[in-house]
């Protein structure tokens, strides 16, 4: 016996819901007196559409006009429809299937289209299986597109919980312009650009979500998690910023970025599981209306993932990457990570923790397990850096000398203590055993400050050839060499203060 055998006829079906809410019948005024509105009983998509292969595009948008502000259409347990058009929530609404129930795509080739077009706040899709057309060609296909009207006009109270979206060219989930989103416990797959983007949102949650396999097909990059912005000024198109990315698993996004934002701020990248990815978490710069790169991420807080390339040949990008540009230094915390078999081993630059212009940024309590050639490098123009407590196990490399932690080129000025270099029985060419363990180039404006670091198992504790280091800053007087300075003058003073600034942001000082 299926759904058939114990509905009402048709005609009888579309009696009832034509009287739905309308007090001049018997019928609807009963049910007004039960119910507190028409919103509260939900429009099954039965009603209104078929699931027998054909396109059901105008149907179901039928049956989307046919709910009432703030009612509910169902999408029966695993019955998929097909929809080869768009389908446009433009009321605040909820989609919602109790298993699995919802959507799928036949259109051809690169034909454009956004499944489910969102316009309007306190919109809701829950449970839904929706399908794309294709993933072997760059398209403008997506599962769920979510916008406001511009940065002026957000929509607010968003989510997308609890669905399963596969097979599109661009995106799973893609959302602009929104406030307070939510998008929590998908599973999102089998994507050739983005599982989820969101620009210039908000406020909200991207947390507990499985992104697996992006194949990055037809794209230069590709991501599994990105909070980002689209270029232009920041009035028309503003940071992301006040979310959560949180408690994610990322899996399979081999040729680019786990999780991702281009100048995003006070982003909160926590208790993620990220593992086959090019570079796991990437927080970069993006770009002005002349598409310059000068928008750098700002507050970002990089706490307790566990990152794995799970490989071990040294092909990989950075595990963590935090930079800026020469207009705009990033900051951020990066604390209580777990990174193993990043870094790129052919090149000097790479490492399982990068940083590049950055301004009062703190790296502390970490564990950089094999890191490719250097564990943390703080490559050019960091300025008031913390890099403390972290430990780094068999550092590596077939082809360049490696580094425990590494201040690689000029322009680097911070705090470097209580670090640790481990062997755990990595073979290479170069490894721990023949490795450095702080590294300090004789370059221009360097001064680093160093602490008690644990590098006994290196053969270079500290390689410092132009004594650009020392237990305080060259140059600087005695007043600005306390443990816990106040403000500095002299010539390192800003220096001094930055660091200072870096320690007590983060609680490290009083």
């Amino acid at each position: 016996m299926d759904d058939s055998d114990y509905r009402f006829p048709d005609p009888v079906r579309q009696g009832i819901a034509a009287d739905v809410g309308n007090s001049a019948t018997e019928l609807g005024s009963a049910l007004l007196e039960n119910f507190a509105s028409r919103g509260s009983l939900p429009v099954n998509l039965l009603d209104y559409a078929t699931a027998d292969a054909t396109d059901q595009t105008a149907h179901v948008q039928a049956a989307i006009d046919a709910v009432p502000t703030g009612g509910t259409l169902t999408v029966p347990a695993g019955v998929v429809f097909r929809v080869d058009g768009e389908l446009v929530l433009s009321k605040a609404m909820t989609i919602s299937s109790p298993g699995r129930g919802g959507f799928y795509s036949q259109i051809a080739g690169t034909t454009a289209q956004r499944m489910l077009r969102i316009t309007s706040g306190d919109t809701h899709l829950r449970g839904l299986l929706l399908t794309g057309p294709q993933r072997t060609s760059a398209a403008d296909q997506y599962g769920v597109h979510i916008t406001g009207a511009s940065s002026t006009a957000q929509i607010e109270s968003v989510t997308v919980v609890g669905c399963e979206l596969t097979n599109f060219a661009y995106a799973g989930v893609f959302a602009q312009h929104v406030k307070r989103i939510k998008i929590d416990g998908n599973r999102i797959h089998d994507i050739a650009y983005a599982g989820i983007m969101v620009a210039s949102c908000i406020d909200g949650s991207i947390d507990d979500n499985d992104v697996w396999n992006i194949t990055q097909a037809g794209y230069v990059n590709s991501y599994g998690i990105t909070a980002s912005r689209t270029p232009g000024s920041l009035i028309d198109s503003p940071r992301s910023t006040g979310l959560s990315i949180s408690s994610n698993r990322v899996t399979g996004v081999p040729l680019w970025a786990g999780i991702d934002t281009h100048g995003g701020q006070g982003l909160l990248i926590s208790k993620n599981i990220i593992r086959d990815t090019g570079t796991a978490i990437s927080l970069v710069s993006a770009q002005n209306a002349a598409m310059a790169y000068v928008f750098a991420p700002l507050d970002m807080e990089i706490a307790d993932n566990l990152i794995d390339s799970t490989v071990t040949n040294g092909t990989r990008g950075a595990g963590i990457n935090l930079s800026g540009n020469a207009t705009q230094q990033a900051s951020g915390k990066i604390h209580g990570n777990t990174v193993r078999g990043h870094g790129l081993q052919s090149a000097g630059a790479g490492a399982g923790i990068y940083l590049e212009n950055t301004l009062g940024a703190v790296v502390t309590a970490n564990t950089v397990i094999e890191p490719a050639p250097s564990g943390i490098n703080a490559y050019t123009n960091n300025v008031g850096f913390v890099i403390s407590h972290n430990i780094v196990v068999d550092q590596w490399s077939n082809s360049v000398n490696t580094k425990a932690v590494n201040c690689q080129l000029g322009s680097n000025s911070g705090y470097v203590g209580e670090n640790t270099a481990l062997a755990n029985g990595k073979t290479a060419t170069y490894t721990v055993a023949n490795g450095f363990g702080v590294f300090v180039a004789n370059q221009t404006n360097n001064a680093i400050m160093l602490g008690a670091n644990r590098m006994a198992a290196t053969v270079t504790a500290l390689y410092d050839p132009g004594a650009k280091s020392g237990i305080g800053f060259l140059g600087a007087p005695a007043a600005a060499k306390a443990a816990s300075p106040g403000t500095a003058t002299g010539t390192d003073a800003a220096v001094i203060n930055a660091v200072s600034t870096a320690l007590r942001n983060y609680g490290l000082i009083n």
